[in-house]
């Protein structure tokens, strides 16, 4: 099963501007600049769809550079201690997987800030793999999945802080380890 949610998003500071069937708000300016304040995407899935031990998490973003706070995150999780996310940092993205205990961090250089950039890892027990822009980064023969997943958050695994700011094209999460040719192929710009 193939789960996807097929949004565009545009993120700045936590603000969201979805495309496709999700509303956004409407300000209109006539002689001044009004902010939006933020729309938020609700209901992007639950745990009957991210219920899985296995899987491949991909992202196709581009992250606006140093963020506010130094960094901001897209996260596959339970809200708490288990997670699977990408962390974008100044020309690098960190993809983390945690399980409660421990911890494993994966460094993806060649990250070009303001420009698209297609990132994966595929993940099942003992085998972890990260690609970027169609190129195998990483690969990792041990550790183990987190489980307990139920949600996906440009933000934190609770929501509530490290909103992704960039432009999202597309998210999937796969209920199934993606050979490493179908990687590649996901992934090349």
């Amino acid at each position: 099963m193939l789960i996807i949610l097929e949004m565009e998003v545009v993120f700045l500071y936590g603000v969201y501007n979805l495309k496709k069937e999700y509303p956004t708000s409407y300000i209109k300016t006539e002689a001044s600049t009004v902010t939006r304040l933020k729309d938020e995407c609700l209901n992007g899935g639950d745990s009957d769809l991210f219920d899985i031990t296995e899987g491949t998490f991909f992202v196709d973003a581009n992250n606006f550079g140093a963020p506010l706070d130094n960094y901001s995150m897209i996260t596959f999780s339970d809200g708490n201690l288990n997670f699977i996310r990408f962390l974008y940092e100044s020309s690098r993205i960190r993809a983390t997987v945690y399980n409660g205990a421990i911890q494993s961090d994966y460094f993806i250089t060649g990250v070009n800030d303001n420009e698209r950039n297609k990132v994966a890892i595929t993940f099942k027990e003992n085998e972890f793999k990260t690609y970027l822009n169609g190129v195998l980064k990483d690969t990792d023969t041990s550790g183990v999945v987190p489980t307990g997943f139920n949600r996906l958050n440009f933000a934190t695994q609770s929501g509530t802080a490290r909103h992704f700011e960039g432009k999202v094209y597309d998210t999937r999460v796969y209920d199934r380890v993606l050979t490493e040719a179908e990687a590649i192929e996901l992934t090349t710009l």
